[in-house]
């Protein structure tokens, strides 16, 4: 059976109580006893009391005798009739002398000496009556004064002896009295303390020998075991060898010492992968960012102490999200693991090879003297990606763009090296990607440049300084204008035009895209409108407008495009919306039904803009409801120069022709490259050789023309997308 701490000091305590009890209960009746026979005493001596006062009235009747002897001998005889009055009242006070003498007998428990006092008491009082009628026979015989006064004698001495007597011998029966209730109640107290220290004594005793044997000695044996506990030694749990609640305490603590130990070696091991998944990368086991920050804060403060230099290289695969957009994600990061692998493969024992994030890579390279050095080692890791890729049983063709820094200052600022070398990957790429680029200090001038361009554009949509050109697509066969392309211009505060190349990149990143081109649209739709009823009504003259991937996103875009075409009136027909191979791949399935839908608005066509500047571009030409695709113009550039890319060209006709679509060229810029395009049969054609991007005051006067060249162009090698005029 349990029996718990409390059940036990509970027996403990109602043993105590017992005994405590018992010793309590003599001295309670001491007490009950002392009590009843002070009551006794008190009720005696006030009676007493009372008796001994009314004895002491006798004196008063000893006086009052010798004031009537002197009475009688005052008054005429004529007044001797008023005697007999006094002389009742005389024996009237006798006889309650009488009665107080023994009432005070009947008290009882009287001593020698006060039986003694109230005998003479009595005889005083009858020889007081006595001594009345003899006064009052001798003064009804006429007696003189001087005669009753010698003939009656009253010595009041012994009378009053007596009752001094009586009144001593009650003074001294109270004090007796009240040193023997002072003696008992002495005698009680001492009981009551020693039944109190008796009771103290044996609850103490019991605690001391109980307490350490139920509490003590199982609670220090815990104490101990959790002084061991807390210094990591689980060797020494207490025993649960009770079952009350020390011994369930006991046990709860083995239980808890021992989870806690199994969870101390679970956050080890959990603590030892935090520590990996801080200072490594997850997926390809490299340094993380955090690691080469710190090996390149320790490498800068190595050079307070040795001389040269460290190189940090920011390395950046090039389009790298075209790969997770076509492949998906788990075949990117597999592509990342091959990639970090070679980058390992190709690097030096003592360089740091670390994935900074997404795509991006650094290495860390010490003791490099020399900008030369630099490249050589920077030239390495570029080549270790020469070789396809193969990932799934596909081959993978990766590029990198690399940025270099070399830096020889032991206080420069880790961040800043970082970030320089970010600025340099940067500058590789705007030079054409799958190349390393130094920094330099121009180089800082790229981001200032981004945020004021940024700043540009939101002040533009309040300003209205945004403006659309329009550039003529020319059938190529007959020469005549069969649409335009609205392309956006951006106007400095200066005046002066910032390329489109520069800010439309910015405005896709920034999300004013979306706002930006729905403001195009709109205005190239009342334009266009507006040409087609001036041009009569055979003008089938059409438009075609730019569609980011960011507005193709937009959950409105239907309506954006709706709306547009109902407040223009333009016929949906005469609106061919262009999209880019990247936008396209970004979601397929998702742009399938955006563009099934858009297409569902009467007659809206789709054009696939810089068709052959993506991955697999030809896998989406049976899926995708197009009707136009334009070819980039790098395609166009090497035509009649060599036959690769009039082969390319011409299957890319055919093979678009065979799909029922329509081929337009971009980029159009010498003669040669329009007499190749026609002979090939392509069939629009649109840039510079043909009709520059122009204001619409400008173009409105040519639309009726022919856009044959004539005449050779300024420059038979200029470069530059159309929209960056």
């Amino acid at each position: 059976m349990r029996r718990g701490i409390m059940a036990k000091m509970g027996l403990l305590v109602c043993v105590s109580a017992v005994a405590l009890g018992a010793v309590g209960g003599v001295a309670i009746w001491n007490l009950v006893s002392i009590n009843s026979s002070w009551a006794a005493f008190n009720k005696q001596v006030e009676e007493k009391h009372t008796y001994l006062l009314d004895v002491r009235a006798s004196m008063g009747y000893g006086g009052t005798i010798h004031n009537f002897k002197n009475y009688l001998l005052r008054i005429d005889k004529a007044e001797l009739q008023a005697q007999d009055r006094y002389l009742e009242t005389l024996m009237v006070k006798t006889d309650e002398v009488v009665a107080a003498v023994d009432s005070y007998r009947s008290a009882g428990r009287l001593t020698a000496s006060e039986q003694a006092d109230l005998d003479q008491v009595a005889a005083m009082v009858n020889e007081y009556r006595d001594a009345a009628f003899t006064i009052e026979e001798l003064a009804a015989q006429g007696r003189t004064v001087e005669e009753i006064d010698t003939a009656v004698k009253i010595d009041d001495a012994p009378y009053l002896e007596a009752l001094v007597g009586l009144s001593d011998a009650l003074d001294a029966e109270t004090v007796s009295s009240t040193r023997k209730f002072a003696s008992q109640v002495r005698s009680a107290a001492v009981m009551v303390v020693l039944v109190a220290v008796g009771g103290l004594g044996l609850v103490i005793f019991g605690g001391v020998f109980f307490g350490r044997r139920w509490i003590v000695v199982p609670v220090t044996a815990v104490t101990a075991a959790a002084r061991d506990v807390a210094a990591g030694d689980f060797s020494r749990l207490p025993d649960a060898d009770s079952s009350d609640e020390i011994g369930e305490l006991a046990r709860t603590f083995s239980e808890m010492a021992i989870a806690r130990r199994d969870t101390e070696t679970h956050l080890a091991a959990a603590n030892r992968r935090l520590d990996f998944l801080a200072n490594r990368d997850s997926l390809t086991g490299l340094p993380s960012r955090i690691l080469f920050t710190d090996r390149l804060t320790k490498a800068l403060l190595r050079l307070e102490r040795v001389s040269g230099g460290v190189c940090v290289l920011f390395i950046d695969l090039d389009r790298f999200k075209y790969v997770n957009d076509t492949f998906g994600h788990d075949m990117g990061d597999r592509l990342l693991v091959e990639v970090s692998r070679r980058f390992t493969a190709v690097a030096r024992t003592v360089d740091t090879v670390a994935r900074f994030g997404g795509d991006e890579f650094t290495v860390l390279c010490e003791d490099i003297d020399a900008d030369a050095d630099a490249q050589v080692i920077g030239q390495r890791f570029l080549h270790s990606l020469d070789d396809p890729i193969e990932v799934d049983g596909r081959e993978l063709v990766v590029s990198a763009s690399i940025g270099i820094v070399r830096e020889s200052n032991p206080k420069a600022c880790v961040e800043d090296v970082v970030s320089a070398a970010d600025a340099a990957m940067y500058a590789a790429k705007d030079a054409g990607r799958a190349r390393c680029e130094f920094f330099t200090e121009d180089l800082l001038v790229r981001p200032q440049r981004y945020l004021a361009v940024e700043s540009a554009l939101k002040d533009a949509i309040t300003e209205d300084r945004f403006s659309v050109y329009y550039q003529p697509i020319v059938d190529l066969a007959s020469g005549r204008a069969v649409g335009v392309e609205a392309l956006l211009r951006l106007a400095d505060e200066d005046g002066s035009q910032i390329p489109a190349a520069e800010f439309i990149g910015v405005a896709e990143e920034s999300g004013l895209i979306v706002e930006i081109g729905e403001w195009v649209l709109r205005r190239a739709c009342r334009q266009v409108k507006e040409w087609n009823e001036t041009l009569g009504p055979e003008s089938r003259l059409t438009v075609q407008v730019n569609l980011s991937a960011r507005q193709l996103a937009e959950p409105d875009i239907l309506r954006t495009v709706g709306d547009a075409l109902d407040d223009s009136g333009l016929d949906p027909s005469l609106l061919c919306l262009e999209l880019t191979e990247t936008t396209m791949m970004r979601d397929m399935e998702a742009a399938i039904d955006t563009v099934d839908q858009l297409k569902s608005l009467g007659g809206i066509h789709v054009a696939v803009d810089d068709f052959g500047t993506a991955y697999s571009t030809l896998v989406y030409l049976q899926r995708f409801p197009i009707d136009q695709l334009k070819i980039e113009r790098a395609f166009i550039g090497g035509l009649g120069l060599n036959g690769t890319d009039d082969a390319i060209i011409d299957g890319l006709i055919h093979f678009a022709h065979r799909l029922d679509l329509t081929v337009v060229a971009e980029g159009i810029e010498t003669y040669t490259q329009y007499d190749r395009l026609r002979l090939l049969g392509c069939d629009l054609g649109q840039g510079y050789l043909l009709a520059r991007p122009q204001p619409p005051e400008q173009l409105r006067e040519q639309l009726g023309d022919t856009f044959l060249p004539n005449a050779r162009p300024l420059s038979e090698t200029a470069s530059g997308h159309v929209g960056s005029a």
